[in-house]
């Protein structure tokens, strides 16, 4: 559950990444969304890891506990999970469905918190390292998205636009002076 969880909005970055008309424009934007989702997993634990302790039955001692992660480090413990929510009576391939499952563990603690606390880190770093890019930069390129064109000949909100277009001129070479004028009296017509 943990890693469905820390692998979701990793998930949601590629399947963006991968679109036929995907736009330069979004980058910073999709990939802030991914970092923020991976920063919120590093103070605790994401949907799937809730559900599942929602839902699991903790026995102690032969007695019935809330599911918390400290209790899961307690080898003690034996951890049942109602299969009702996944399975939904589906029978694949013949198999009797189980409406329990039961966990069992090699008699190791189960330490989350230390796997969340190596693992996060390192794919926020590696994200980053992966994508260096100025982020200054990739939100000024927001400037090149057509949502962004100004629309009813206000000429206010296309002299805004035609400037924000000015940084982006400069970092590809181009006379952002020119680029300018030209795009305000092409959106002026």
């Amino acid at each position: 559950m943990f890693v469905i969880d820390t692998l979701d909005p990793i998930k949601i970055l590629c399947e963006c990444l991968q679109k036929d008309l995907y736009s330069i424009t979004r980058l910073q934007t999709d990939l802030d969304y991914t970092l923020e989702a991976l920063a919120e997993l590093q103070d605790g634990y994401g949907y799937n890891v809730k559900k599942f302790l929602e839902t699991a039955e903790c026995r102690k001692d032969d007695e019935v506990v809330p599911c918390t992660i400290e209790l899961l480090k307690d080898i003690a413990v034996q951890v049942r999970l109602p299969m009702t929510d996944f399975i939904k009576n589906r029978n694949p391939d013949g198999y009797p469905s189980a409406e329990t499952f039961q966990f069992t563990r090699n008699s190791r603690q189960l330490h989350l918190d230390v796997v969340r606390d190596h693992l996060i880190p390192g794919l926020i770093e590696e994200l980053k390292s992966n994508f260096p890019e100025n982020p200054e930069f990739l939100k000024q390129l927001n400037a090149l998205d057509p949502r962004h064109l100004p629309t009813g000949g206000n000429t206010d909100a296309i002299t805004g636009y035609a400037e924000d277009l000015r940084p982006v001129a400069r970092r590809f070479g181009v006379n952002s002076f020119a680029v300018v004028e030209e795009c305000i009296s092409f959106l002026l017509l």
